[in-house]
């Protein structure tokens, strides 16, 4: 049986439907599926797939199980962060495949472009690209000029 990684930490994504979600996120996000087992009502007990290299699990939601997607409990407590070579193609492509963009992409105070994305199934998903090399002292002096920025726009 090969569940995916062996070691270290996997986020599991909670779905509605994890046949449907392996198959968006292969559109969204080119991922991979590294294997799926159902359990014994047909519904997905465990699958595994890649994203960038790196591995995720899914399960269909289980009431029983007190297993929820984002959509189901209202709203998704963290952010997936791709970083990647390719951060505008990514989400240009994750956009195409039905995600709703929640931030364009754009150059940020701290050296990374970056865009925000939610999924169908309610996950917020970063896609970023390192573009400058920036030390402590350069990222503090563009925040403080971004953040005052912001504040005026208020």
């Amino acid at each position: 049986m090969n569940i995916g990684k062996e070691l270290g930490i996997v986020l599991n994504l909670i779905v509605p439907n994890s046949i449907e979600a392996i198959e968006f996120y292969k559109k969204a996000f080119s991922a991979e599926e590294v294997s799926k087992y159902f359990g014994p009502d047909g519904s997905i007990m465990h699958a595994a797939i890649t994203i960038n290299g790196e591995y995720f699990y899914l399960n269909d939601s289980n009431e029983n199980f007190g297993s929820f997607s984002p959509n189901e409990i209202g709203g998704c407590p963290l952010d997936i962060w791709i970083i990647t070579d390719d951060a505008d193609e990514l989400f240009k492509q994750a956009v195409e495949a039905g995600c709703e963009i929640t931030m364009e992409m754009d150059n940020m105070f701290w050296g990374d472009r970056m865009g925000s994305l939610k999924d169908p199934y309610g996950y917020n998903w970063m896609i970023s690209k390192t573009i400058e090399k920036l030390s402590d002292e350069e990222i503090e002096i563009r925040s403080k000029k971004f953040f005052k920025e912001m504040e005026n726009m208020s």
